[in-house]
Parts: C-alpha cells; structure tokens; sequence
C-alpha cells in the first residue's frame, strides 16, 4: 500500500481499522502550521526595537515552518516547494533564529554583528545540511552564542563597575525567556515522539517564538544615535541598553519583554 493515508493497510489500502480519522489529522495541521503564529510578537517587537535582521530571520522562519508542516502531512497536505527544500529553510531558519537572537543580547558592535551573523549563517548551513534532526545543529549555535554573550555581559561589567544585566532584567526578561527556551529543547530533544508529534512540536513552536519575545533586547545598541557637536555619532559606546535600561542617553527606563509591546 505504497499511496495509502497514514494507518490504512492492505494491497488495496482498504483496511482502515488502523487509520487516522480525517478530523485528527486536520487538527494535526492547524496546530503544527497555526502554532507559528506566536512568531508574530517577536516579529513586531524585533521592527520596533530596529532590530530589521532579527526581524526578518523571524518572519522567515514562521513562514518555512508554516509551510513545511502544511506539506509534511498525509491529508490536507500544500507543498508550495518541493519537501527537501521546505524542510531544509524550516531547520536552517529556525537555528539561526537562536542565533541571530545571542548575537543582539550580546550588543557587539554593527561591524561585528555583521561578521557574525554571516558567519553564524554558513555554519548554520553546515550543520542543517549534514544532520538537520540532530540536538547538536541547535545545541552547537547556542554554545557559541552564549560563550559570546558571556565575553560581552563580562566585559561590559568590567568596564562599568557594575552587574549587567541588572537583577530586574533577568526577573522580568532573561529568566522566563530562558526557561521558555529550556523548556522548548526539552520538549524538542527528550518528549516528542511520533505519537505525540503534534502536540509536543506544536508546544515547541509556541515556547521558543515567545522566549525570543522575552529575550530580545529593548533597544538596539548598533542603532543609537546621539548627537556631538551637531554630529551624530553611532556605535557601542554611546549607549549601554539594559534590556529596556539605558545607562547613558535619554531614552529611559523600562522592562522588556512582553509586557512592554504595547508602549514600545
């Protein structure tokens, strides 16, 4: 039964005593393809932070996985391009998702956040196309991305005299964006089965695209303007954001995060 729906066995495909009924697997579409719509909060927080090439990776993102999922489905099924390459953007979109995020809350310099996001893409690539389901394509990323944020979190301690981030970031922001995160690779590496797959990659969606929404910083640091002499001058330096905290300049204070879509 080489054609059959998922369950239906036989020759002819007629023994139906083990297939999965036509409302179960539409159900399985909408919450693998709907669930990324959680991405949109990251998205409108991303274009309002100025954080343009955050925002794109999320929308790419959403889009793949929506698409990918539509066609990895035995009924019900749209494949807009072929299966290999809507699985292969939904995976590579999704890793440089995390990423792209590391590289924004360590607010390197323009200069080297471009460096690394190209860089962190052809890695990335590598690592999709060689073994795309394996726990390392996302556990490599985030390594490196955290090694990163921690030199730059370091540095700037050093360098202020002073903790950072402060303890009201990490409780309002940091804390539940990396819960959320930990939780979606566990459910992702340790619980998903293939009986479950719907709802737990479902869950995954939804727990990775808010803790993005968590983790991202209110302001971006490569996009600060202050004016000198009459001469704007941009860089790190100028600023030092604190998710949603600005030690120098006159944008102010408040917490990021979810909270903060409203009057950001």
């Amino acid at each position: 039964c080489l054609t059959a729906l998922k369950g239906w066995r036989g020759w002819g495909c007629t023994d139906n005593s083990m297939a999965t009924p036509a409302p179960l697997l539409l159900m399985k579409t909408l919450l693998l393809t709907l669930s990324n719509l959680f991405f949109l909060p990251a998205i409108v927080l991303a274009t309002r932070r100025q954080f343009y090439t955050e925002a794109v990776v999320y929308g790419v993102t959403m889009f793949f996985s929506m698409f990918y999922h539509a066609c990895d489905v035995d009924m019900f099924g749209f494949c807009l391009l072929r299966y290999e390459v809507l699985q292969f953007c939904d995976f590579f979109s999704a890793v440089l998702s995390f990423w792209v995020t590391l590289v924004a809350m360590a607010h390197v310099p323009q200069s080297l956040a471009s460096i690394a996001h190209v860089l962190g893409a052809l890695g990335v690539a590598l690592g999709v196309q060689c073994q795309r389901t394996s726990l390392w394509v996302f556990v490599a990323p985030a390594v490196l991305g955290s090694v990163l944020l921690a030199a730059s979190w370091g540095y700037r301690c050093h360098h202020s005299r002073s903790c950072h981030p402060k303890a009201h970031d990490w409780l309002t922001s940091l804390l539940p964006g990396v819960v959320l995160a930990t939780i979606g690779l566990a459910l992702f590496a340790f619980v998903e089965t293939e009986d479950n797959y719907k709802y737990m990659h479902s869950a995954w969606h939804i727990a990775i695209s808010l803790s993005i929404s968590f983790l991202l910083p209110k302001h971006n640091a490569g996009k600060a303007v202050q004016c000198t002499n009459g001469h704007p001058a941009t860089g790190v330096g100028t600023t030092q954001p604190v998710y949603g905290q600005e030690k120098k300049g006159g944008i102010g204070n408040g917490g990021g995060g979810l909270s903060n879509l409203a009057t950001t």
